[in-house]
């Protein structure tokens, strides 16, 4: 589901209510004596020029994926699931959404994770789509996803 209005930052702060602080730590990149007290559903809705998708379950809110279009035309995704629905494929369903239904199609999607955030690195790999590394920094990777081309279109194109 998209994110609007009032609703949807109620979902989100709702979400964010359902998440520890080591994973809100995760997704901002933060230490986790760092997330309290920082107003997380203002940058969880994210800018007006981006989009945000909620994974529901009964109305609840269980996931969130914020997309922004870069300056380089490349979209960048931050992903975060409440803590009791981590590695049911939340999060996997919805960056998959993002690479081959998002609102920019086509376009490479840029996701950044801690080097150390196994769970993550195992649900990129868990994706089917084509990946690569395109930068490190320090205790970080990013990775460049693209969708898949089909073999109609492969053949089309060759052809």
């Amino acid at each position: 589901m998209p994110v609007t209005g009032a609703d949807g930052r109620r979902l989100i702060a709702r979400l964010v209510a359902r998440c520890s602080a080591a994973s809100l730590g995760a997704r901002f990149f933060l230490p986790e004596a760092q997330v309290a007290g920082r107003d997380l559903v203002s940058l969880l809705v994210g800018p007006a020029d981006g989009w945000a998708y909620l994974a529901l379950d009964y109305g609840r809110p269980v996931g969130l994926l914020n997309l922004v279009r870069s300056g380089s035309g490349e979209v960048e995704a931050g992903v975060l699931v409440a803590d009791r629905w981590q590695r049911r494929g939340v999060g996997r369903a919805l960056v998959r959404h993002a690479v081959l239904h998002g609102p920019w199609p086509g376009a490479p999607v840029r996701v950044a994770v801690q080097s150390d955030n196994a769970a993550a690195l195992g649900m990129l790999r868990s994706l089917g789509l084509p990946r690569r590394l395109v930068a490190m920094a320090p205790g970080e990777y990013h990775f460049e996803l693209r969708p898949a081309v089909s073999a109609h279109v492969r053949s089309t194109v060759a052809g």
